[in-house]
């Protein structure tokens, strides 16, 4: 597997994540306090997917700082043994978040970051049984904060 490309905490509760938006903040401190031993590691705001089409703009993008603002990001990407689980914080979750997910775990799958045996999580402060129901159906863990 590759690098992943942020620095690595451990699971823990902290006064600050990385890129994270207060309200996922909220969701994810709950979590944290709720599961204390759920993972081991975690990564936060992890860059995923490639936005440019051809090796010249790619190289002008990270040179110019557009390819920083252009990856689509993970808000935590979550380690438990030689287990990974990439993670949606979404406040009032919707397919929107599963949608989210499922698209980030097959990006990390294709870049050679994470293997197959991973799980997309979302996690949220309040989950409608039609969105429980969706996950389930199609392996998408969902949980409340």
């Amino acid at each position: 597997m590759s690098a992943i490309q942020t620095e690595r905490f451990p699971y823990k509760l902290m006064n600050k994540y990385p890129g994270m938006r207060p309200k996922d903040e909220i969701i994810w401190d709950s979590f944290v306090m709720r599961y204390p031993d759920m993972f081991d590691y975690c990564w936060y705001n992890v860059p995923v997917g490639d936005p440019s089409r051809e090796d010249f703009s790619r190289e002008e993008m990270q040179r110019n700082g557009a390819w920083g603002v252009s990856t689509w990001r993970i808000d935590v990407l979550a380690q438990k043994g030689d287990k990974y689980f990439v993670i949606e914080l979404k406040p009032e979750a919707d397919t929107h978040a599963i949608g989210e997910v499922v698209a980030y775990r097959g990006l990390l799958m294709s870049e050679g970051k994470i293997t197959s045996n991973s799980l997309p999580m979302v996690i949220t402060d309040s989950a409608s049984v039609i969105l429980k129901q969706a996950c389930a159906a199609i392996g998408v863990e969902c949980w409340e904060a």
